[in-house]
């Protein structure tokens, strides 16, 4: 048998909105993951930038600079660990984030006839911001908002390519686990000086999430909330962050205010509905993930957690209870 024609290589690239792209009116950047059939990484990378070109994305840069090859073999057992990425460094449940990967069967054509396949594509609607600026309390001196803003960078720097990128290593290496440690602790400096900064707390949360410490995140996140409860992002993640450890009373609240003031947010109303469900409300349920189906009648997730609702309600299977229950009856 001869040699197949193509490898198969994965990679993340970072974009921004373009025209017709079909990103968020209110998104800044995204993250696409990317898996390309191609004879090599450079053809392969080549191909990816002119596919997320062609559909209107302004590439940026390839997130750490680095193509991974795809063993076919071992694709499902990589497809899992995939999806266990994504689903603890962005909101919702590991299904829902790797519901647009690859089939074996998708695998196999790459190697076949080479292509493109877009998977798991996450937007953001703010950056990060450089400082502190709009956070900072009355009568600080110019010597504490200089140590202020020096703890506040220092803690972003170490963190950037950890919370808002899936390409760091995960669960976190010694190294990257250091860094996230050293983060946080610049982070609590940081509001120890202005306790009213939600971009801190928020960043802090995330390198909670990172390391494993889900009660500390929720913690942290609900500070931010406090501090800007309309902001979409924050709502966003403190509401995953509550579902992750079981308050999904609390994701509720969260969640249903978020909605009220972002209602075109399709994020809120899959989430809100997975929470609902969890508590075993099936009407809030039902509502939510007919929101969701409403504002992305494309996004099969949306469907299929409607149809696996509907599952539930006739008897047909049992209440899922976490989110692994959900990835196995979506699987």
């Amino acid at each position: 048998m001869g040699k197949p024609v193509n490898n198969v290589y994965e990679m993340r690239i970072l974009v921004r909105p373009g025209p017709g792209c079909g990103m968020p009116p209110d998104a800044v950047g995204g993250e696409a993951l990317c898996f390309v059939g191609a004879p090599d990484p450079e053809s392969a990378v080549r191909l990816a930038f002119g596919e997320l070109n062609g559909r209107g994305f302004v590439c940026e840069d390839l997130i750490g600079r680095s193509v991974g090859q795809i063993v076919p073999e071992r694709w499902e057992e990589h497809a899992q660990d995939v999806r266990r990425d994504l689903g603890s460094r962005f909101c919702g449940p590991e299904a829902a984030a790797g519901v647009s990967l690859p089939e074996a069967a998708d695998i196999r054509k790459l190697i076949r006839k080479g292509g493109f396949h877009l998977g798991p594509f996450f937007c953001w609607d703010t950056e990060p911001p450089a400082g502190p600026e709009e956070s900072e309390g009355p009568g600080l001196s110019d010597e504490e908002i200089q140590r202020h803003d020096e703890r506040y960078n220092a803690g972003y720097e170490l963190v950037k390519d950890l919370v808002f990128s899936a390409t760091g290593p995960y669960p976190p290496d010694s190294p990257a686990r250091g860094r996230l440690r050293e983060a946080i602790r610049c982070f609590e400096e940081a509001l120890a000086i202005v306790p009213a900064n939600w971009q801190a707390l928020l960043l802090m949360g995330k390198a909670h999430q990172c390391v494993g410490e889900y009660e500390q995140a929720l913690a942290a996140l609900l500070r931010a909330h406090e501090c800007e409860p309309t902001q979409l992002m924050v709502a966003v993640e403190t509401g995953a962050a509550a579902g992750r450890v079981g308050r999904h009373d609390l994701a509720v609240r969260v969640m249903e205010a978020a909605a009220r003031e972002h209602p075109d947010d399709p994020r809120l109303p899959f989430n809100l509905g997975l929470s609902y469900l969890f508590l075993e409300d099936f009407a809030g349920a039902r509502r939510a993930f007919e929101r969701a189906v409403a504002l992305e009648p494309d996004q099969e997730a949306n469907k299929r957690v409607l149809d696996l609702l509907d599952e539930v309600e006739a008897g047909k299977r049992p209440c899922p209870k976490t989110e692994a229950d959900i990835a196995k009856a979506l699987s």
